[in-house]
This record gives C-alpha cells, sequence and structure tokens, in this order.
C-alpha cells in the first residue's frame, strides 16, 4: 500500500496530510499536522530545527513518496513572505532526503484539474472523499491544500 504525504505551506507553516491506498478506490487520511517553524531560534538553527521536526513527524509514517503543492503566482507578494514560504519548502525537501523519500512538486492547474476544481479553489476539497466525517483542524487553512495534493500524487504514482 502507498502512502504519500502532502505539502502545503501555507503563511510560514508546513501543513501535511498522509493519504494512503484502500482497497477501495477511496484514499484514506491518516493523518494531518501542521508544523511551524520556531521564530525565537537564529536562521540556522531555525533551518536545522524545522527540518528535524518535519523528519521526525514523517519517519514512523512509512510515507512512500511527498508531494508538494506548488506556490500560486500573486502579486505584492513581500520579500519575508517569500523567504519563510522557501525557507519552509527546502526543509521539506531536505528531511524527506534525509529519509530516502522522493519529493516531487505539483502545479495547483494540473491538481485542481483532476478533481474538477479551479487552481485558485483547491481549499474546496472535500474532506468526506477521505473517509473521514469531521474537518480536520486546519482544513480551511491549508490543510484541505495538502490533502488534495496528496491524493492527486497518489494517483500519479500507480
Amino acid at each position: 500500500m502507498k502512502r504519500i504525504a502532502g505539502v502545503h505551506v501555507k503563511s510560514g507553516g508546513i501543513n501535511v496530510a498522509v493519504v494512503e491506498e484502500s482497497g477501495c478506490d477511496t484514499p484514506l487520511l491518516i493523518s494531518t499536522k501542521r508544523i511551524e517553524s520556531n521564530n525565537a531560534l537564529p536562521d540556522t538553527a531555525r533551518f536545522a530545527d524545522l527540518i528535524d521536526r518535519f523528519r521526525q513527524h514523517l519517519s514512523p509514517m512509512g510515507v512512500n513518496a511527498v508531494a508538494i503543492l506548488q506556490t500560486r503566482a500573486f502579486s505584492n507578494l513581500k520579500y519575508s513572505a517569500a523567504f519563510n514560504r522557501v525557507f519552509a519548502i527546502c526543509a521539506v525537501l531536505q528531511g524527506a532526503s534525509a529519509l530516502h523519500i522522493d519529493a516531487t512538486t505539483y502545479t495547483t492547474n494540473a491538481v485542481g484539474a483532476s478533481m474538477s476544481l479551479e487552481a485558485n479553489q483547491l481549499k474546496q476539497f472535500d474532506y468526506k472523499t477521505l473517509g473521514v466525517t469531521e474537518a480536520p483542524t486546519y482544513w480551511t487553512t491549508g490543510m484541505a491544500e495538502a490533502s488534495a495534493v496528496s491524493v492527486y500524487a497518489l494517483k500519479a504514482l500507480r
């Protein structure tokens, strides 16, 4: 059985949704977690800490791949926001590499098209399609998008 960790970076936080193939066509949501950067640390220590926390979260999960949702283009992006986003994505890539797990980025256009959603509407991805009856924590603030990219990658990697 394949397990995919979907990642969506929003507001500097790493939203991680792990989904697994099931015996039917419905993927199952195994875990959700939002990993925040410790801003009290200097940048190098903060980066190492973020890598470690991402790695520690994935390590016991038996994840086969990491799917990262690419950032949508938007205007007025401030340097600090861009820096934090790239910082988090690099930590995800390094954490996956440390676990010998392949990580791939996917566009919002591709993910949305596969689910009959507009690229900017992935937050409307229905959690009920993952075998859960209540919206997971952070669903409306980035976890829906992380879940959507994990389901997309699960299908793409079959």
